[in-house]
């Protein structure tokens, strides 16, 4: 992705996930899509505008418009706005822990959803730290309760004003982007697309050696795929070498590539050499992919390939070379989220 459209796409993204609606200074992609879903929503002029961060079909539904005209699929724009979500809640996340307005409003209103709006934090997040405010469960216990408040948080039925499953349920689903059903989706979609990985170096005839396979062997490094011998591969007209390739089914901006996937993929790198990291949804410009991030281990990129398909040119150790690849996806434009998936 060039920079111009990157930058467009971390604004629009922004936009989206702000407690407030579109304002008039808003780029013209997302205020014309916006316009489009409204009627999709049944709105009428007597309402307030939809709030995209707290209204999930709304959200989806600029998402599913926006994608396209940046050249990404459904799933790439949700895993970047997923990723900027992130990168903003990291950031506030202590403060608003320690903030003891949330559990008072809570208190007063019984409505989780308006404490996340005040705060402008994720509703599933904000609904975890009330229920650890009010139960006292912490780590995995509240996790668990998080899965199943109808029936974990039975005992703190009588919180006023409303029971506090009834509040945590809400808030759950009033989040477009964090809780049990999106989790299970960004895992589903992860396990998808490593086995299409699997399938393309299948249809290639590459021997190699999956994650599951390296774990029985006893492995402490396991990438999605190692090879069971190094290839060559062709990108921007230089070989690159590769012995084995990390599967990633999200869109890998700088700061999830330099916070998060980096780290691990260097470990790989210390034991196995140079390899290849797959976006799947696309990537953010190679400069801010590496900027700032220091030179030891390939932390240059020098033995770290980034990629957002297959490439389509590879040579092997005897010299032979095969062609075909696969396009970004590798699958079409992704579909919208939807609670049964």
């Amino acid at each position: 992705m060039d920079s111009t459209t990157y930058q467009l796409a971390t604004t629009l993204v922004d936009l989206l996930l702000s407690p407030h609606p579109p304002p008039p200074s808003s780029p013209p992609l997302l205020l014309s899509s916006y316009a489009l879903s409204l009627p999709l929503l049944r709105q009428t002029p007597s309402d307030p505008p939809p709030v995209p961060s707290s209204h999930p079909r709304l959200f989806h539904l600029l998402v599913q418009l926006l994608a396209k005209p940046l050249g990404l699929s459904y799933d790439g724009l949700l895993s970047l706005a997923r990723n900027r979500q992130t990168m903003h809640t990291r950031r506030k996340a202590a403060g608003v822990r320690q903030d003891p307005r949330h559990r008072r409003g809570y208190d007063e209103t019984g409505d989780i959803t308006q404490q996340a709006r005040r705060a402008q934090y994720p509703p599933y997040l904000m609904a975890k730290i009330i229920v650890e405010s009010v139960t006292g469960l912490r780590g995995k216990r509240s996790s668990d309760a998080m899965k199943d408040p109808s029936t974990s948080l039975l005992p703190w039925s009588g919180a006023p004003p409303l029971p506090l499953a009834s509040a945590v349920l809400r808030a759950i689903a009033a989040d477009p982007l964090n809780g049990p059903r999106h989790d299970l989706y960004r895992r589903r979609l992860g396990v998808e697309y490593e086995i299409r990985l699997q399938r393309i170096l299948d249809r290639a005839n590459i021997p190699y050696t999956t994650e599951d396979k390296l774990r029985e062997l006893g492995a402490s490094k396991t990438p999605d795929v190692l090879l069971d011998c190094p290839m060559g591969a062709l990108v921007g007209g230089k070989w690159r070498q590769v012995c084995w390739i990390d599967s990633k089914a999200l869109f890998g901006d700088e700061h999830t590539h330099k916070g998060e996937v980096l780290k691990q993929a260097l470990g790989y790198v210390h034991r196995y050499g140079p390899g290849m990291i797959l976006y799947w949804f696309g990537h953010a410009p190679a400069g801010l992919m590496w900027e700032g991030v220091g030179g030891e281990g390939g932390g240059d990129g020098k033995d770290i390939l980034v990629v957002d398909r297959m490439p389509e040119v590879r040579m092997f150790p005897n010299g032979t070379t095969a062609l075909g690849g696969g396009k970004r996806g590798d699958g079409g434009v992704g579909r919208p989220f939807t609670i049964e998936e």
